[in-house]
């Protein structure tokens, strides 16, 4: 059983004692006017039902971030020879962060143009062909080899008749036919090495020379720009986050150097519960509060919501712009914000107060003409601070409900509203009947669960 329906009966209860202690006892008959039956009058306040436009909000959390931040890290190694800033100081863009130690770029860069201007001689020398005295001394390499074969082709003739005169041998018929050989196959490497002079290099070497060159010139390039690299420069104009090396520290290639901020604008990570995720839209403001800075209140602005819930509480994830230069307004802070997430229109409303909350049923209590109460469960829709939509079941505009002492009602109980007196036919509480009481609604009030959320 309820907590609410202990209270009910418990209410009931005492009213049943009150009863028994003023009523008639069993040898009794009853005393002053009227037809002696005791009915208890409850004092209640009342409302009005209404039509308006409602605004269902949710309250969210959140943390302030920096608009830009940027974790610096080495691009190449080299020991660390200069640092910049220290955390919380701020820096200009340009400023000099860390220095690397340069002299191996200097070298690797140097080696890389002596390459290149050995590529683009190479190439410049294809490119104009052989030089008119190379064409001459290899034209008089022609000749001298003609010479030698005309003297090896004499050896040769003269060494055969000796041998067939008997006179010579055959070992040295042999070697005079391999120097004619020999002879003849130089004058055919001379005149191959005149004919490609004079008609100058292939297309395809003085292709290849050009792509060395581009690949030499690449290569300085690279040396160039790590060199640069050895000087980590700001960015931005910011300030620093934290800093991770020292002088003499040895900076591998992605080590980290710095964390930086640019502080001139301020975002939130804020996440709303899921089942409001689909109503959230860019641009939306709503107001936002700082729990550090109490007298700090400020619109924030929906920059974009995250197409993925989070993993673990299933919240959307949105991205809000802070629009305030007040430097007190840091990174890192606990945001609150009320976000609106839902409106209707034309809606029938009633005051908050006048939900009641029975069994995990929500009721309200109509005063009816006759002041007596009608019991009617109902159907919440939205609910905004002091009212709550009814969707079900119709009630017509001007109906009044009651709006507090609820609690302690049942169906066809009386009531009355203290500025108007009893019910009509009855005598006053205090020098009336003996036999009516009224009794005072509104103790221990407990509100029912808003929006959409069922009571536990």
């Amino acid at each position: 059983m309820s907590i609410f329906t202990l209270r009910h009966l418990s209410l009931l209860l005492i009213s049943a004692l009150v009863l028994l202690h003023t009523g008639c006892g069993p040898d009794q008959s009853p005393q002053g006017g009227g037809n002696g039956a005791h009915e208890m009058v409850f004092s209640v306040e009342l409302g009005e039902v209404s039509t308006g436009s409602i605004t269902q909000s949710v309250s969210i959390v959140g943390t302030t971030l920096y608009g830009r931040r940027s974790l610096i890290r080495s691009e190449v190694e080299g020991l660390v020879t200069s640092v910049g800033p220290r955390e919380g100081e701020s820096f200009h863009q340009g400023d000099l962060l860390i220095g690397l130690d340069e002299t191996r770029h200097k070298m690797i860069l140097r080696q890389a143009e002596a390459d290149l201007l050995i590529a683009q001689r190479k190439l410049e020398e294809l490119k104009a062909g052989t030089r008119k005295e190379v064409i001459d001394q290899l034209a008089a390499e022609v000749e001298s080899a003609k010479a030698s074969i005309m003297k090896t082709e004499d050896d040769l003739r003269r060494t055969t008749k000796l041998v067939e005169q008997s006179i010579g041998t055959e070992a040295e018929l042999v070697q005079a036919k391999a120097a004619n050989l020999s002879a003849q196959a130089a004058l055919k490497a001379s005149l191959a090495r005149l004919e490609e002079a004079r008609n100058g290099a292939r297309e395809v070497e003085i292709r290849t020379a050009e792509a060395e060159v581009n690949v030499q010139e690449a290569a300085v390039a690279e040396a160039a720009l790590d060199l640069e690299k050895c000087r980590v420069l700001a960015p931005y104009d910011g300030v620093v986050l934290e800093r991770y090396t020292e002088i003499g520290n040895y900076a591998e290639k992605g080590t980290d150097l710095y964390r930086l901020a640019k502080t001139d604008t301020i975002q939130a990570i804020m996440e709303v519960p899921e089942r409001y995720g689909r109503y959230v839209k860019p641009m939306v403001t709503f107001p936002i509060s700082v729990d550090a800075i109490p007298d700090m209140t400020m619109e924030g602005s929906i920059i974009a919501v995250v197409p993925q819930a989070d993993a673990q509480s299933r919240n959307v994830v949105i991205r809000v712009r802070v629009p305030t230069d007040d430097p007190r307004l840091i990174g890192g802070l606990f945001l609150r914000g009320t976000l609106p997430v839902m409106t209707r229109n034309e809606a029938t409303l009633v005051p908050y107060d006048a939900l009641v909350l029975r069994d995990d049923a929500r009721l309200l209590f109509i005063a009816n003409p006759d002041q007596t109460v009608q019991m009617v469960p109902v159907t919440l829709g939205l609910t905004q601070d002091k009212v709550a939509e009814i969707v079900e079941p119709p009630l017509e505009v001007g109906t009044r409900v009651v709006v507090s002492g609820g609690e302690v009602l049942f169906p066809g109980a009386k009531y009355q509203v203290p500025s108007q007196g009893p019910p009509a036919g009855q005598g006053a509480p205090d020098g009336g009947d003996p036999n009516t009481e009224t009794h005072a609604g509104g103790e221990g009030k407990d509100e029912p669960a808003s929006g959409e959320q069922s009571a536990q």
